[in-house]
């Protein structure tokens, strides 16, 4: 059977009374890849088992796609921390501008290690939008505690330190012409 031939009784699988079951169908599509089971994954983020969730959240960021960039913007705002959280490494992997508004107002979030993916995420995407709410961040009681070292404070900030002088170098050679 083609990989292809085997995405819709897998999705068809989704709707499996076992979590297990329901898991490794999400697996599966996962390493498919394929497009047509962008939404059916997308569902799967209210599955009532964690780990459903989880994994769909990894096999649709492994997709690397801005539909579904535009879809997990919406999973951002679930109940659940762990969605918000593993939906915002997600959108790092994929590295949509799309989500940086989105990712940007999740480091205000109640839940540390969302705030900290988000950050992570921020950092991935590397956007000029993010420098200041980063550096504003990784200096916060909030981003500095405990997850956030002064070690990697001085180096996160110097990274973002260095990607706006090459903006700043970059305007400057923009004004020269």
């Amino acid at each position: 059977m083609e990989s292809e031939d085997a995405v819709q009784p897998l999705i068809d699988l989704l709707k499996d009374e076992n979590g297990n079951v329901r898991w490794s169908a999400v697996v599966a599509l996962g390493d498919i890849k394929s497009e047509t089971a962008v939404q059916p994954l997308i569902d799967t983020l209210n599955d009532e088992d964690e780990h459903v969730r989880s994994e769909a959240i990894k096999a649709l960021g492994n997709l690397k796609s801005e539909t579904v960039a535009r879809q997990l913007i919406n999973a951002l705002n679930n109940e659940s921390k762990n969605v918000r959280k593993g939906t915002a490494a997600a959108l790092g992997v994929i590295e949509s501008e799309l989500s940086i508004t989105p990712l940007i107002n999740l480091l205000k979030d109640e839940n540390e290690d969302v705030r900290l993916s988000a950050a992570a995420a921020l950092g991935v995407i590397e956007s000029e939008l993010s420098i200041t709410p980063l550096i504003n961040f990784s200096t916060s009681p909030t981003g500095s505690r405990n997850h956030l070292s002064p070690l990697r404070v001085q180096t996160f900030n110097e990274k973002y330190f260095e990607i706006g002088m090459k903006l700043n170098d970059f305007s400057i050679q923009l004004v020269k012409y």
